[in-house]
């Protein structure tokens, strides 16, 4: 026979139904972390078993993202009023080089050569 079998719920007032509500969600939470705190303790087991650390572990698993090493962009254009603004030509287009287009500018009187 279950325990919540024995509860007639709607002879609870609001205060104990919240606080029922409240201990149910803090148990779910505390075996949730011991079902995680397994699982990390099986990988960590299972990585020393092969030789690996766990990194490599998870590295080597289907659809784990890979470190993809960066290159830096070049910069393409710069504002010959402050030498520091610059553009690669990637992402959103500065608020400086926006403005000068806006002033009838052209992109390509900012191309680094």
């Amino acid at each position: 026979m279950s325990i919540l079998n024995s509860i007639n719920f709607s002879e609870l007032s609001e205060a104990e139904a919240l606080s029922l509500i409240e201990k149910a969600r803090e148990v779910v939470a505390e075996r949730k972390r011991q079902s995680v705190a397994e699982a990390q303790q099986k990988i960590l087991d299972l990585a020393k078993e092969l030789g690996l650390t766990p990194e490599e572990l998870i590295r080597q698993m289907p659809g784990a993202k890979r470190n993809k090493t960066r290159v830096p962009t070049t910069v393409r254009y710069r504002n010959p009023e402050n030498p520091d603004q610059v553009w690669s030509g990637r992402g959103k287009r500065p608020q400086w080089l926006a403005q000068k287009l806006a002033q009838g500018q052209t992109k390509d009187e900012f191309l680094v050569v």
